[in-house]
């Protein structure tokens, strides 16, 4: 079967299984749907250094349909991804939220008190942020999501620094120097 064609059965499966989903939208926070966990299958394979989609891609030589960090190109990249892993080993099946704390906050630190604002818009935060290690760096990023684990809460964005998604520590922010929503 053709690559295009696997990949457009897949997509409509996948459109199956969201329709499944939002009608037991609950379910997901008690771990009873799987996921396909292809960072897992990547692993697992251990057939590049790197198991970003990115890197997975390049290795594999799948070509990308539109830029990075894009919702319908990562998704086709992860899909095309899928079909060339399963022909090798089973598909990793993960409960979706199982180990991860999931929770959306609406409590945050007073300097990241705009953040729902500025993701929502698809602005920009430039903050000094002190990593895990005490490296310090200036920052900034589109934010797209927050969440909290283990009782921390943390940011996701396009990092403009590294031209890759990051994810932040709100704790580990030493100051947020400007944050803007987009016009």
């Amino acid at each position: 079967m053709h690559a295009d064609t696997e990949i457009n059965r897949f997509s409509l499966d996948s459109r199956r299984v969201w329709a499944c989903s939002t009608a037991h939208q609950n379910d997901w926070r008690n771990g009873s749907i799987d996921i396909i966990d292809t960072l897992a299958m990547s692993r697992e394979l251990k057939q590049s250094k790197k198991h970003d989609l990115n890197s997975i891609i390049e290795h594999h030589g799948i070509k990308r349909f539109g830029e990075a960090h894009n919702a319908a190109s990562d998704a086709h990249a992860c899909a095309a991804y899928f079909l060339l892993a399963r022909k090798i080993m089973t598909p990793i099946a993960t409960p979706f939220g199982m180990g991860i704390d999931l929770g959306y906050t609406t409590e945050f630190p007073p300097a990241l008190f705009a953040l729902p604002a500025v993701v929502r818009s698809g602005g920009k935060i430039e903050f000094c942020y002190k990593d895990d290690k005490g490296g310090e760096s200036v920052r900034a990023i589109t934010p797209y999501s927050w969440h909290t684990k283990d009782a921390a809460l943390y940011f996701t964005g396009l990092c403009h620094l590294r031209n890759e998604r990051r994810t932040f520590r709100a704790d580990r922010v030493q100051q947020v120097m400007s944050m803007s929503e987009a016009a």
